[in-house]
């Protein structure tokens, strides 16, 4: 499991539009990690965005 801190710092920067990969390197943590973080915020947003 990933800090929270780490957690909004991926959120941040994908909307600001870095890669999965970019934000794994940055924040030294796998990319797979990232991937799962990203693709529960977007489907969060459809979700909220669909209300």
């Amino acid at each position: 499991m990933i800090k929270l801190i780490d957690k909004q710092k991926i959120y941040l920067m994908h909307r600001d539009g870095v890669s999965n990969r970019q934000i794994a390197t940055r924040l030294g943590i796998d990319k797979n990690t990232v991937n799962k973080y990203v693709a529960a915020f977007d489907k969060e947003m459809q979700w909220l965005l669909a209300e």
